[in-house]
């Protein structure tokens, strides 16, 4: 009988920390909001290209209003790092999670339906995001 509880506790602990983890979305914003940490997918326009996993980066509000943004890890995946602008901002989520729609600052040299774009998701209330609302517009 103690047998079969403890086994339904552990399970059900397991499935409070599965069901935790899946809410904490990793974020940091420095104290001037110029720099932080978030989630970012790339984004292609072409029919047949799929979007990539989200990603943790790093990223870097320039005086300028270029976002310098460096994939973290040693896999980097798909080109994430590079300079990029804010091209549109998207809706929020349940989560209240603000996601920015981003385009690298240098031409493309292919046609527009190859251009990558970035999906830049951080949580509303991050110090980064009033910095971020202004490059928007």
């Amino acid at each position: 009988m103690s047998d079969s509880v403890w086994i339904i506790l552990t399970v059900l602990v397991m499935l409070a920390m599965l069901g935790l983890a899946f809410l904490i979305e990793p974020h940091w914003s420095s104290k001037d909001g110029n720099r932080f940490i978030c989630r970012a997918q790339p984004i292609s326009l072409s029919a047949n290209a799929g979007g990539g996993r989200w990603r943790e980066v790093r990223g870097e509000i320039k005086p300028d209003g270029v976002i310098n943004l460096r994939t973290r890890g040693l896999i980097s995946g798909r080109k994430v790092t590079g300079d990029w602008r804010i091209e549109a901002r998207g809706t929020t989520d349940w989560r209240k999670r603000v996601i920015y729609i981003l385009s690298p600052t240098e031409p493309d040299d292919g046609p527009k339906s190859a251009k990558t774009l970035i999906a830049l998701r951080m949580p509303g209330s991050s110090r980064s995001a009033p910095l971020l609302e202004r490059l928007t517009s």
